[in-house]
């Protein structure tokens, strides 16, 4: 599991990390759809046919748009540059 996640220490597990908004412990989400979708099929709860594919990026594309907008709206810039200087 340490591999797949890219784990760059010996029996250090990403999942295990002591902080929640490190970069490198947030690496290991990015896998995690794949993940879902290799064992899903794997297992034949799904299948990976024409539909079911077009209505996972049916829903990915949507869920896509809701947290542009939501990270649209919680962005503030203007109290990040004034706070930089």
């Amino acid at each position: 599991m340490a591999i797949v996640t890219g784990c760059h220490f010996p029996g250090l597990s990403r999942f295990a990390c002591a902080q929640a908004d490190c970069p490198v412990c947030l690496e290991a989400l990015i896998l995690l759809p794949f993940m879902a979708v290799y064992v899903l099929s794997e297992t034949r709860v799904f299948d990976l046919t024409t539909n079911n594919l077009l209505i996972m990026a049916a829903i990915l594309a949507a869920v896509d748009v809701v947290v542009f907008f939501l990270a649209k709206a919680t962005f503030r810039r203007e109290e990040i540059l004034t706070k930089w200087k």
